[in-house]
């Protein structure tokens, strides 16, 4: 695997590119394209991906640590088994973003608009999803173990089965949101309310 540090690919298009496997660290994509590529087993290490545009770009098996895509457009985009751990997307276009399996440890998705996503099944323990829009989100299956979300609008979203231990939900917005009876009991204890 070809690994390539420090290298600055500020505005370069990769758009409808096929990237297949490689290594980056410490490289900046500041305002690169990759609209429309496909990226495959392709590891980027703290790497800067501000204002890069990933509408409908397809990404599989990515690794992406350590990362910041502020002010980055993933519209439309598909990640498909990735891990963001410890990223940052604070400030990043999602809307119609397709997230399917794949770890988010860790990673910052303050303020994103996330509303409709279908995160059923990643791994999101310690992500930062403190005013966010989640409303309509489903997150059956989900780890969300520790996941701040202060301030984040979950109303009418599906969190049955996702586990949710040691995630303070008292400071987010409830409404029609669907849990089940363990998430219960864990949300009357968070209210300091006992069940039974």
């Amino acid at each position: 695997m070809e690994k390539t540090e420090h290298a600055d690919y500020s505005g370069q298009n990769f758009a409808e590119e096929t990237l297949l496997g490689g290594e980056f660290e410490q490289c900046r994509f500041n305002g690169a394209s990759f609209a429309s590529a496909e990226l495959r087993g392709v590891r980027f290490l703290n790497c800067d991906f501000s204002f890069a545009d990933f509408s409908d770009t397809r990404l599989c098996d990515c690794v992406f640590a350590g990362c910041t895509f502020s002010g980055a457009n993933f519209f439309a985009a598909e990640l498909k088994n990735c891990r963001l751990n410890g990223s940052s997307l604070f400030g990043a276009e999602l809307s119609g973003t397709t997230f399917a399996g794949g770890q988010f440890r860790d990673v910052i998705f303050e303020g994103c608009d996330l509303r409709r996503t279908d995160f059923s099944g990643i791994d999101a323990a310690g992500a930062n999803f403190s005013g966010a829009n989640l409303s309509h989100c489903t997150f059956r299956g989900a780890c969300l173990v520790g996941c701040v979300l202060k301030e984040a609008d979950l109303t009418h979203a599906d969190l049955r089965d996702a586990d949710i231990s040691r995630t303070d939900l008292k400071f987010a917005k409830l409404g029609k949101t669907k849990i089940d009876l363990t998430q219960a009991a864990v949300l009357a204890a968070q209210m300091g309310c006992e069940v039974g």
